[in-house]
């Protein structure tokens, strides 16, 4: 499961991407409507059919790469440093493979 820290992690990034990503397909619904004719001239499909279906997938494709970008990404970058960090820590130290010196063994060097 997710933890609540990563939840709030992600939430940020997925009402900035769905900000920039009803820009980005108001823009493209605007464009599409604009230039449309010209651009899908022979096409057995509406205009705006095709408007809304390029809106749509503007729209995911601005979120969802803010939403990686923004959140996904800097989640797995932590979560690998610290299991880089525990696997390091796990390891014995070589200088101790039969336990701590003896305060003796210490006295004799």
């Amino acid at each position: 499961m997710i933890s609540s820290q990563a939840r709030e992690t992600l939430l940020g990034p997925l009402v900035v991407g769905s900000a920039f990503g009803v820009v980005a397909a108001l823009a493209t619904y605007g464009f599409v409507r604009e230039y449309g004719p010209h651009i899908y001239a022979s096409s057995e499909w509406s205009l705006t059919t095709i408007a809304v279906a390029e809106a749509f997938l503007a729209f995911l494709c601005v979120a969802g790469g803010t939403v990686m970008l923004l959140g996904v990404l800097p989640l797995v970058v932590s979560r690998i440093a610290s299991w880089l960090r525990t696997r390091n820590m796990a390891k014995p130290n070589p200088a101790f493979e039969n336990g701590p010196p003896s305060a003796a063994a210490q006295r004799e060097r």
